[in-house]
Parts: structure tokens; sequence; C-alpha cells
């Protein structure tokens, strides 16, 4: 089986056996990213409870309020530099391809594959700054991209199970509900998964799982 599947399977039991946190949490950053500026640091605080929940530890809202605290600044401005991109470019790609010339639709699937480059790019980041936080935004960019550039099929087989989940979650509204859990946790193991490839002596991940006892799934929050 690909390694890529492997971390996918292994997140999905991730995040059944630790259910309780994951819909509690989801819908506490879903609900908290309502004012769009409030992304980021969104993003980073679930990225950093589901960090300490799959390290085997009690976590709280407490923890959640501390994530946005300490990535809060950081995070904030990878989401402000994302949009700087995103929203110029979706604007501009949107009027070019309205043109109805060979010129503007050849400009607009252009600029279409620069914007999946730069959202492939920000793929690692979230985890990355919850993991080595010390680093610059520019460090962190870097290491992005090279963890992309240097496991782009395993990248884009875990980018596949998040798209899969994605449309049956939309089928099924109702695994909306951790939705966003879900897809931090495979992020995640993914990217825990890389850097142990790279520093094994700071990083471990387990690709095995057991299901032995895991029906126990509504794991306490406190």
């Amino acid at each position: 089986m690909n390694n890529g599947l492997k971390v996918a399977y292994r997140s999905f039991f991730d995040m059944y056996t630790n259910l309780g946190a994951v819909l509690f949490f989801s819908i506490i950053s879903i609900i908290g990213s309502l004012p769009i500026i409030t992304i980021g640091p969104m993003v980073a605080a679930l990225f950093y409870v589901m960090k300490l929940k799959l390290a085997g530890k009690n976590i709280g809202f407490k923890d959640f309020k501390f994530g946005l605290i300490k990535y809060g600044k950081k995070s904030s401005l990878i989401f402000v530099i994302y949009l700087f991109v995103m929203v110029p470019g979706v604007f501009y790609m949107i009027t070019v391809s309205a043109m109805n010339s060979t010129t503007g639709q050849i400009v607009a699937i252009a600029i279409f594959s620069i914007l999946l480059l730069w959202n492939l790019l920000n793929f690692y980041l979230y985890p990355l700054l919850v993991e080595q936080l010390d680093s610059d935004i520019g460090t962190l960019y870097l290491r992005s991209y090279r963890l992309i550039v240097e496991n782009a099929i395993f990248t884009l087989v875990i980018i596949f199970n998040l798209l899969v989940f994605t449309v049956i979650s939309i089928l099924l509204p109702i695994l909306l509900f951790v939705w966003a859990g879900w897809s931090v946790i495979t992020i995640y193991n993914g990217l825990c998964y890389l850097l142990s490839k790279y520093d094994a002596k700071n990083y471990q991940f387990d690709l095995d799982v057991s299901w032995r006892g895991a029906w126990n799934c509504w794991s306490e929050v406190k």
C-alpha cells in the first residue's frame, strides 16, 4: 500500500478514536472562522489541539485559546499573504476568461495553474508553524516547498484522500461536523511522516493501527 494511503488510513483511525474531541473542536474552529479574518489563527489552533490529542494528552477549550494566542500573529500573517495572492489572482483570472478570446483563455489557464501551485505550497504551512514556531515565515515557506517537491506523489495522494472525504461529507452533511478536524489530522500526520524521514531523531511516526478497544471513541474534552 502506498504510504500516502497508509497515512490516510491512520488518520481515519485517529479521527475515529478521538471523535469527541474532533467533533467539538471542528465546530469551534468553523464557527470561529466565520469572520474570515480569523481563519489563520483558527486553523493553527485546531492543528495545535489535534497535535496534543494525538500525543495522548487531555485537551480542553483552554488549550484551543492558548493555541490562538501562541500562533495568532504568524498564522494571521500567513493567511494575509495567502489572500494577497489568491484574491487578485482569482479576480484577474475571471476577468481575462470573460474576454472570450483565445489569448484570454490561455492566460486564465496559466493563472489557474499558478493558483493551484500556490495552494499546494501552503499545504504544509500551518502544521509546520505548529511544529516549528521559532522559524521565520520565509523559512516555513521554503521547508514547505522542499517537502512538496521532494514528496510530490505522497502529497498528491494525501490531497486526493482529502478531496474524496470532502465529497463524501457534502453528500452526507453530518460528516461536515468532523470535516475540519479530520482534514487537520490527515495533513498533520502527513507532515509528521515526512519529518520522520528527514529527522528520525526528533520525529517518529507509526503507520500501524490497532482497532482493539477503538469503539470507545468519545474521548473526554475538558
